[in-house]
C-alpha cells in the first residue's frame, strides 16, 4: 500500500508539472508555442495541499512536496492547509530569502530553531519549550560574529541581554528580571509601573 501511495504522489507531481509547463516536443520546443518564438516566462506552479498533520499519508505527501520544492525552487509555490490537526515534527520555512528550521510538538515550537541568511550562514539560533522562547537565544551578523544574546525562562525575559557591534565590542547590556527591565548598561531604570502584571 505504501509503495502504491508513493507512486500516486509522484505521478500527481509529474502531471502537475506537465500540465503547467507543457510537453516538450522532439525538437525541444514546448507544445503550443511556435519553434521560432521565444518561450514566455513561466509563472510559478501553485500547489494547494490539504493535510492532517497527524495523518501518515499527509506527512508522506508533505515529504514528497518538499522534494519537488527542492528541485523546482522558486518555480513551485506551496500552500499547506492543516485540517483537524497541529503542526508536528521537523519544519523548514522559506519566505523569499528568509529560511527557518526547527520542530513542532502538538503545534508548538519545541527544541532548537535556526534562521539562515541567503548564503546559508547562521542568522539566529534559540531554544523553545512548549512554544515559548527558553534559555539562550543568539543572533549573528552575516560574517558569523555575534550580534545579540538574549535569555528567557519559558517566555519570560531574564538575565543580561547583550548587543555587540561587528567587531565584537559590547554596545549595550540590558538586565531583566521577571520580564521587567531593571538596568541598561548598569544604570537602574525607572520605568512607570505597568498596567500588565506578570502572573506566574
Amino acid at each position: 500500500m505504501k509503495i502504491m501511495n508513493k507512486h500516486i504522489a509522484i505521478l500527481a507531481m509529474i502531471l502537475i508539472l506537465l500540465t503547467a509547463c507543457g510537453k516538450p516536443s522532439a525538437t525541444g520546443a514546448v507544445a503550443g508555442l511556435p519553434e521560432e518564438s521565444e518561450p514566455a516566462e513561466t509563472e510559478a506552479i501553485v500547489l494547494d495541499l490539504y493535510a492532517m498533520s497527524q495523518c501518515p499519508y499527509g506527512i508522506q505527501a508533505e515529504n514528497e512536496v518538499a522534494k519537488a520544492k527542492e528541485l523546482l525552487g522558486e518555480n513551485l509555490k506551496v500552500n499547506i492547509e492543516y485540517i483537524g490537526g497541529e503542526k508536528e515534527g521537523e519544519w523548514i520555512y522559506q519566505v523569499g530569502d528568509h529560511v527557518e528550521r526547527g520542530s513542532y510538538v502538538i503545534g508548538l515550537r519545541e527544541g532548537v530553531w535556526k534562521y539562515y541568511y541567503p548564503d546559508g550562514s547562521l542568522k539566529y539560533e534559540g531554544s523553545y519549550s512548549q512554544g515559548n522562547p527558553d534559555k539562550r537565544h543568539k543572533f549573528y551578523y552575516p560574517d558569523g560574529s555575534l550580534k545579540e544574546e538574549q535569555y528567557y525562562v519559558m517566555g519570560i525575559r531574564e538575565k543580561n541581554w547583550k548587543k555587540y557591534d561587528k567587531e565584537g565590542n559590547l554596545l549595550m547590556t540590558i538586565t531583566y528580571k521577571n520580564n521587567e527591565e531593571l538596568r541598561i548598561n548598569g544604570v537602574k531604570t525607572e520605568l512607570p509601573e505597568s498596567d500588565i502584571k506578570l502572573i506566574r
